[in-house]
């Protein structure tokens, strides 16, 4: 059972975590900009790695992400 919560307690923090991602996105004003570029490279880019890269100006997404999780962490219950 207490693997079960841990997977849980991780996958929830992942779903946050993006969720957190595109909502920063919205904010900063670059969710519109990273739609239209992915849809203009979606034949040479068809998971949105390397344009979210690009819209975030960021090089290593694992670096990033790790640093939304921290955040997430810091944000208190709903």
């Amino acid at each position: 059972m207490r693997r079960r919560a841990c997977w849980a307690s991780r996958a929830a923090s992942s779903i946050h975590t993006g969720l957190r991602n595109w909502q920063n996105l919205q904010e900063q004003g670059r969710l519109q900009t990273f739609y239209h570029a992915f849809v203009e490279g979606y034949e040479e880019d068809f998971t949105g790695t390397e344009t979210l890269k690009s819209v975030l100006g960021v090089k290593d997404l694992a670096a990033f992400q790790a640093r939304g999780e921290r955040e997430v962490l810091t944000l208190p219950d709903p």
